[in-house]
């Protein structure tokens, strides 16, 4: 019995062991890739290595990467970031400002999830959801926070495991963008946690006819 005791405590304490190891390692993997990504909040605002949307000339945008950034003639430059998975950045402007920051994971890259974006920018006040001519809903385009908008291309469903192969943070907007309303085309619904796009186009909204995205 001494002996089934001892041998039961050793599995006990090698699962617990395991266990620790698996959730260290599970944490240590989504905080490299939180900070692989580039984003965070700066001021409250959304933001890629120091660089505000709307608030950062295109001047110090350049200034920040200097030889890593490779502009365009159509007022647009990219960087392409040292660390294997990044996906490309590129900054678009807006007269003299930064106008909006797009991130492509298309190319082989390792996705940002929905979970992963949250836990950045924490959660929305507000879903987008792009409807055909009849109403139906098609797809999630974006997520709304007080200050801004994030675009997250076409999502059928909001989970943490979603995956987001394109993420555009887009410069400030004059007033609380956390309204809610529908045209023809969209839906602007309050945040009600992860759920289908469906889901969100059912909601109640205020009907008020929503700014669109630039």
């Amino acid at each position: 019995m001494k002996r089934i005791a001892l041998l039961t405590l050793g599995l006990v304490i090698c699962l617990a062991v395991i266990l620790t190891a698996s959730l260290t390692l599970a944490h240590g993997s989504s905080s490299t890739l939180l900070t692989m990504s580039g984003f965070a909040v700066c001021d409250g605002y959304p933001c890629y290595d120091g660089i505000i949307p709307g608030l950062t000339t295109w001047a110090q945008a350049k200034l920040i990467f200097r030889e890593n950034a490779r502009e365009n003639p159509n007022r647009n430059f990219s960087v392409l970031t040292l660390e294997e998975n990044s996906a490309p950045i590129t900054f678009y402007s807006h007269g003299d400002m930064v106008g909006f920051i797009g991130a492509n994971y298309w190319k082989g890259k390792l996705p940002m999830t929905v979970g992963q974006l949250t836990a950045i920018f924490g959660l929305p006040c507000a879903v987008r959801v792009v409807v055909d001519d009849q109403g139906a809903p098609q797809y999630i385009q974006a997520l709304h926070y007080p200050t801004t908008t994030v675009f997250v291309g076409y999502l059928p469903r909001l989970t943490p495991q979603a995956a987001i192969t394109l993420v555009n943070v887009y410069k400030p907007s004059v007033g609380n963008q956390c309204y809610t309303g529908a045209d023809s085309q969209t839906v602007i619904a309050p945040w009600e946690g992860f759920a289908s796009a469906h889901q969100y186009s059912t909601l109640p909204t205020t009907n008020l006819m929503p700014d669109q995205i630039n």
